[in-house]
């Protein structure tokens, strides 16, 4: 949860990734599925419990695998700046 974030629109959040008719998926900058709603259940055919710590290699066709590497290696170039009125700056 963000820092900034209330409890209470965290918990909004959680209810629409857990009761969307879309399959929702989260992975790490390595691969590693990390989240995984009740439709991705019914999609892909695994439950959290199987799938959740596993490479995401698993529900990605192989003709698709360089691409989403591609993405991820991208995406770990990106940082958060954050500017202070004090001056400062903070990179995450």
């Amino acid at each position: 949860m963000v820092a900034s974030q209330r409890p209470d629109e965290a918990a909004l959040l959680a209810a629409i990734v857990e009761f969307s008719d879309d399959a929702i998926i989260s992975s790490d900058l390595n691969g590693i599925i990390t989240s995984w709603n009740p439709a991705a259940e019914r999609l892909y055919g695994y439950s959290a419990s199987e799938i959740l710590g596993q490479p995401n290699q698993l529900i990605i066709p192989p003709d698709r695998q360089a691409e989403e590497k591609s993405v991820r290696d991208r995406i770990s170039l990106w940082s958060i700046t954050r500017a202070f009125a004090f001056g400062k700056t903070a990179a995450a």
